[in-house]
């Protein structure tokens, strides 16, 4: 399988999610760049039915309004537990499902849900002390 680079054309950064208890009592989200290969170009297409039953995940569990199809050169560091920022546009993406397409190490095919509407995440590294979101 060749790999066609043209094709990414989006530019997302990866972040690991944690959530950490508030001294409140309440949680704390945050997102945090992943230590290896954190920037990745890649293409975002809408997931239709039709397109989720040619991948295999069944189309009966499409939320077509905020799912997209993620892909993009083989990244070995995504998964379920992170979320994709495209900086250019403030979009934001939840990873439900990680594919190895065709398990030659060539191509990640990711699912995912588009986060509408959503705060920004809180970066661990300036959180005042005391500061509860």
């Amino acid at each position: 399988m060749s790999l066609d680079v043209g094709k990414y054309s989006h530019y997302v950064e990866i972040r690991q999610l944690a959530r950490t208890k508030s001294a409140g009592g309440g949680w704390l989200e945050s997102a945090t760049a992943i230590a290896t290969n954190p920037n990745w170009f890649c293409s975002i297409q809408s997931a239709t039915e039709r397109a989720m039953e040619r991948i295999g995940g069944g189309g009966s569990a499409v939320i077509s309004t905020a799912t997209r199809i993620i892909e993009g050169p083989y990244h070995s560091g995504i998964t379920t537990a992170m979320q994709l920022f495209e900086d250019d546009s403030d979009r934001v993406f939840s990873v439900t499902a990680v594919e190895n397409v065709d398990s030659e190490g060539e191509i990640t095919r990711l699912i995912c849900e588009e986060v509408l509407n959503a705060p920004a995440p809180v970066d661990a590294g300036w959180v005042q002390a005391g500061w509860i979101q």
